[in-house]
């Protein structure tokens, strides 16, 4: 009986580690969209320098320096290409350079017929489509893709790998989820501001507080780049 329960203790402790150590586990793939949303940040802050000549605010979401769309891609690229990460670089590529732009375009498309607004316009890029992807920048996505699996993928995984105290689970589970509420409460804010552009009134005393709190003035000042579009009605 006794050596019947210590199997069983060891199958689970198997499985649980196996699980612990599964490249796209709960708790590696938490710290993922953390660290993707904030290289986001970083990296769109610095390219947007280098066109502009100045510093431009790129948070996506209303609550700290984040932005969720790479820390999404950060985990999509992850789950997509982790059994691939040593094959050909041209696979890895195409594989990017597909998911990537097929993402890109979903999340153009949501914006427009959500809230009737865009954060990108590619009408004047060549081979695009719809203004929500182009050809150079399908093929820059791709070679992000190879960079992140090939460089990226290893360095955040070791590092990840090595915080294994009980704290370093709560906080990036905490973080992930703290997140997520994060893009809810824009994404509530934003349906609030287009309500008000259609000219409907509060119907909820959190709708009063964000028409006094987040007005168009201060969400242009967080939103830099989102702008909308003319003599569009977002779907209801």
């Amino acid at each position: 009986m006794k050596e019947q329960k210590q199997s069983g203790s060891l199958a689970e402790y198997q499985v649980h580690q196996e699980i612990e150590s599964y490249p796209t586990g709960l708790y590696k793939l938490c710290w993922l969209f953390v660290l993707g949303s904030l290289v986001g940040y970083v990296g769109e802050t610095v390219w947007y320098y280098y066109l502009r000549g100045h510093l431009i605010n790129r948070q996506g979401v209303l609550i700290g320096p984040f932005s969720p769309i790479y820390g999404i891609g950060f985990v999509m690229l992850t789950i997509l290409l982790y059994k691939w990460r040593n094959k050909d670089w041209k696979k890895i590529w195409l594989i990017s350079a597909v998911a990537l732009s097929a993402f890109e375009y979903l999340c153009s498309y949501a914006m427009e017929h959500i809230l009737g607004t865009r954060a990108w316009n590619y009408s004047k890029q060549p081979f695009n489509l719809n203004g929500r992807i182009c050809l150079k920048f399908t093929i820059m996505w791709g070679f992000l893709g190879v960079l992140f699996i090939k460089v990226l993928y290893p360095q955040f995984s070791r590092s990840i790998d090595r915080m294994k105290s009980k704290f370093a689970r709560i906080l990036g589970v905490g973080l992930a989820v703290f997140l997520l509420f994060d893009c809810l409460f824009s994404v509530k804010v934003s349906l609030r501001q287009t309500e008000r552009r259609l000219g409907l009134p509060p119907r909820s005393t959190l709708d009063v507080w964000i028409d006094g709190y987040y007005t168009d003035e201060k969400l242009s000042k967080i939103y830099t780049e989102i702008r909308v579009i003319p003599n569009t009605v977002p779907e209801q």
